[in-house]
């Protein structure tokens, strides 16, 4: 018997036995997929900070002999107020005390976005805000935001992202240890609505070559405010790949760059 798989308007002639063992297949896809989601969740478990933790590592950041003011770029547009609470919170959260939010309403339709950011601004003096008049995209908006900023470095944020709560932390010790780096970059994972940690990319040290071929740094990145004022912020145009291109010409003033494999 020959049955007739019709999809997308292309007809293809499949026999039975292969159908099955293409279905097989997928299940086979599909359980290995599962079985690497519960071990990536069972790892996440056991790395996850503890309150503990965080509490030590708020006392230690006391004892650093560098404690560089971070200014954490965060451009908004239309967030939905859940997770632009989540986001906000995520960064007030730190173990590290020295930071500074300078967030961008890049004219936001959705007056909530406004609402949100002024009640965190009043409730926080290191939270700095500006609103645009016309939308700027996120090349723009990202450069007013810079406008904000004071700190010794930038750390980039999107307006979904949620950081670890030790985040921080663990790029001022780096500072502290290597005191000539410009760029520091960490691992991430992605976040489901039901609360599951996925995919997690665990990325390379630094690796020219492979970030000449994709933007495999992504978040979350930290790099020296002067030398991001050198090269003059990001260029209008790169919307989309706005972070690969300041990556980019970024390290063709430094390569003194780290990787946090957390």
């Amino acid at each position: 018997m020959v049955r007739k798989i019709v999809k997308k308007g292309l007809v293809t002639v499949a026999h039975p036995k292969e159908a099955v063992n293409k279905v097989k297949k997928h299940r086979k896809r599909i359980s290995l997929a599962k079985q690497r989601q519960r071990t990536y969740s069972q790892w996440f478990r056991r790395h996850f900070p503890s309150a503990e933790l965080i509490l030590h590592q708020n006392k230690e950041s006391l004892k650093f002999a560098y404690q560089p003011l971070i200014s954490i770029i965060l451009p908004v547009y239309n967030t939905p107020k859940k997770y632009l609470r989540e986001c906000v919170q995520s960064v007030i959260d730190q173990s590290y005390p020295n930071w500074e939010l300078c967030i961008a309403d890049d004219a936001s339709t959705d007056p909530q976005v406004l609402i949100t950011v002024k009640n965190f601004a009043k409730k926080y003096s290191n939270i700095k805000w500006t609103t645009l008049k016309n939308n700027m995209h996120i090349s723009g908006s990202s450069n007013e935001a810079l406008k904000l900023a004071s700190g010794d470095f930038v750390a980039l944020l999107d307006h979904d992202d949620l950081l670890m709560p030790n985040a921080l932390f663990e790029a001022v010790a780096v500072m502290n240890k290597k005191s000539n780096v410009d760029f520091i970059y960490s691992d991430e994972d992605k976040l489901e609505a039901d609360r599951h940690h996925i995919d997690p990319f665990f990325k390379p040290d630094f690796s020219p070559d492979f970030l000449n071929s994709c933007n495999y740094i992504t978040h979350f990145a930290l790099l020296r405010k002067s030398i991001v004022d050198d090269i003059g912020g990001f260029r209008l145009g790169t919307e989309g790949a706005q972070d690969w291109d300041i990556f980019l010409r970024f390290l063709q003033n430094s390569q003194q760059v780290y990787h946090i494999p957390k």
